[in-house]
Parts: C-alpha cells; structure tokens; sequence
C-alpha cells in the first residue's frame, strides 16, 4: 500500500498538539524532549494515517546526512599467518554486525566501505554532504587525516588490537589484561599450578596478548618456559606437544579456535576436560559456545560494548555535545568460565 503523504500540520492537528511537538516526536535525535505518554499518542495518529517522515527533506533542513560510515581494513581478515584451521568462522563479522545494530538503533544508516591495503579509499567516501562521520575497524594508519581535518569529519578508531598507548586517533579499545587475570586467580583457586600458553608465531594481532600473559604469568609464579609456547602452526603442532607434555593442568589458547581443538585433541586422548585439563580461549567466538558445542572457557571482548560505545560517542562530535576531539577508551575484557575450565576446588 502506497503511504500518504500527509503533512506534519495535519498529524498536529489530528493529536491536538502543536506543530513543534510533532516534529520532535519523529526526530530520532530530538524524540526524548517529548513527554512519552504525548509521544505514544502522536505515533497512534502517524500509524493510523500511515504517515512517512520525507527522510530527504528532514535530512536537507538538517544539514544531515544521517549517514555513518564504517571503513574495514581487510588485511586485518586475511590470517597470513594462521594455518587455516586456526581461523575463526566469525572472525571480523561479529564486529560489523554489532556496529550495524548500534548505528540502527540511533536511527541511523550505515555505509560500509572496504580498505584494500595498499589502495587509497576515493575522496567522495569522506564527503560530508554523504555521511556525518566515520569509524575505522581494524586500521591503524594516517593516510586520510589530513583529508578528514580538512572536511572537519568526526572519525574515530575501533578495534580489539590497536595500539591503546595511542593518542594521535580518537579510539576505542581493548583493556585485555582483567579477562585474563581474573582467569588465573580463578584457577588458582581452584588449585591449578602448571599453566601453559598455546599460539601461533607472533604476529602484529598476537604481541600484546602474549605480553600480557608473560607478564600475569611471570607475576603469580606460574611461568613455565618448557610450556610457552609461542610457535603453534597447525593442528599437528597440537598433536605432538600433548603426546609428551603430560605436565600441565591449565592451558591458555590465543582464540577459541585453538582452545577448541586442544579440548578435542585431550578427550581424544583419555583426558578429562576440565577434570584434569582446564582449556581457555579468547574471543568468547560464538562458533564454540551454546548448546552441541564444547562451550569453551574464554576471555570475551565486550563486542556489542565496544560498537555501541563508538557509535555513541562519534554522535557526540557529529551533534556537537561537547564531545573530546580525541576520545581514548578502554574497554575491560571479562572471563567466562565455560565448559571446559575447572575454577572451583573439587568438592565446592
């Protein structure tokens, strides 16, 4: 059914309030200045008459776009250096798909744009009169600050693995050390004393995981040269240490795809998950949690967190609220204790 395009002064004069009262009512960024009891009843009278705001006209008389852009780093997706079994079935999309329900929910839409590195993004993608802002996912780079100060564009960082000593970008960021300290107290509770790490050869998305863990590791006394183990390149890697490291009761994995596998490879060999092995990954990846999964112990990036913050506060510059030019948060990894990590003494 084709909508009528009746006016804002005919849906006003239908409630019984004014002009004005109706216009915020159908403005998302201006709906919370009208008292709920009159907004609900404004919105009886727009769905009866089956009224739609003219988005193009609101958009010109606002100077709005009512657009954010969301720029993808593709390299950040490609896994150069993880063997394909290591890949995540989710990995980059789980970020995408919450940045998309935080800028729907503010009533915007969203554009989505890819880097390919080495290749400049087009100008036209930083127009003005085409988006109101832009958030990087995954880039680390400068090329295009000189074009975003000269249009005076919003823009900010979000990512799990950018440098958070950074203060050159507007960023949102990862404070990964509480997931993985609450994780080892909570094993140690539970009377675990030989911890191990598992990962692939250090890469640029790995370092600060492995730093900190060497740290925590070094810190509570559980570091273990002989079971750091920085170098895991496949499957048969996984395969080979646990036929001769019997000597742990604690495995930290860099994502829940190796965890996964180290949790099947152990029952595999008569080995209680996490009876006489706790496993814990990174990620909190939803391919290995719930129900016909192994629901693995992990250390969760607050995801739809980190969306919905980045979204909240580059509003907070494109609406002019006083916002920081450079807004620096870091937001706290969480463990989730899962199905496979022991974190309370046998007998509790």
């Amino acid at each position: 059914m084709e909508k009528n395009r009746h006016s804002l002064k005919h849906i006003a004069k239908l409630s019984g309030v004014s002009l004005s009262s109706v216009s915020r009512a159908l403005d998302p960024a201006r709906s919370h200045m009208v008292r709920p009891e009159l907004r609900t009843k404004i919105l009886k009278f727009v769905n009866e008459e089956n009224f739609s705001v003219n988005l193009s006209a609101r958009r010109l008389r606002l100077n709005k776009a009512e657009v954010i852009t969301v720029i993808v780093y593709l390299d950040s997706f490609k896994h150069k250096n993880f063997s394909v079994e290591f890949v995540s079935p989710s990995a980059g999309r789980d970020d995408i798909q919450c940045l998309s329900a935080a800028i729907k929910a503010r009533h915007y839409d969203m554009k989505l744009e890819f880097i390919v590195p080495g290749q400049q993004l087009p100008y036209h993608v930083f127009d003005r009169n085409r988006t109101d802002g832009v958030i990087f996912v995954s880039y680390y780079g400068t090329e295009y600050v000189d074009c975003l100060e000269k249009s005076k564009l919003p823009n900010l960082y979000m990512s799990r693995y950018i440098d958070t000593g950074r203060h050159d970008v507007g960023l949102v960021g990862l404070n990964r050390e509480p997931g993985y300290r609450q994780a080892i107290e909570a094993l140690l509770k539970a009377g675990h004393r030989r911890f191990a790490w598992f990962s692939p050869p250090m890469q640029t998305s790995l370092r600060v995981n492995i730093n900190i863990i060497n740290d925590l590791f070094h810190e509570y006394g559980i570091f273990d040269e002989r079971l750091f183990l920085p170098t895991i390149c496949n499957y048969y890697d996984i395969q080979g240490i646990l036929k001769v490291r019997r000597d742990v009761d604690a495995i930290f994995c860099s994502n829940d795809v190796i965890a996964d596998w180290v949790v099947r490879e152990l029952r595999r060999n008569g080995v209680r998950v996490p009876g006489d092995v706790s496993v814990i990954g990174y990620d909190n990846d939803p391919a290995y949690h719930g129900e016909w999964t192994n629901n693995v112990a992990t250390i969760e990036a607050p995801k739809s967190l980190m969306a919905e913050t980045a979204v909240e506060e580059l509003l907070k510059r494109i609406n002019d609220e006083n916002a920081e030019e450079r807004p620096h948060i870091l937001l706290d990894t969480i463990f989730i204790p899962g199905d496979t990590a022991l974190t309370q003494v046998k007998g509790d």
